[in-house]
């Protein structure tokens, strides 16, 4: 996973986050036809359709912004490309 929340993000929301990027893919291998193993959550599956899950979802939407989360730079790519850094 590359990460894509500033540092100081509210921890639910990336939790949220996190678990929107492993409902996006199927496996965990990149590029793979093979799993390497069970995914691990963000929010587990009991969570997400009480209180607490059902908000760190909401949070994760609103950091997303409609986009999935491969959409989203990587910190390492706002750094080279938006921010001028060499």
């Amino acid at each position: 996973m590359r990460r894509v929340t500033d540092v100081g993000t509210n921890p639910n929301a990336v939790r949220g986050v996190e678990q929107r990027g492993i409902a996006e893919n199927d496996l965990l291998g990149r590029g793979s036809d093979k799993a390497r193993g069970n995914k691990i959550n963000g929010v587990s599956e009991a969570k997400q359709g009480k209180v607490k899950g059902k908000n760190r979802l909401n949070l994760a939407d609103a950091e997303l912004k409609g986009k999935k989360p491969s959409q989203k730079p990587s910190l390492d790519e706002l750094n080279f490309k938006d921010l001028g850094c060499k």
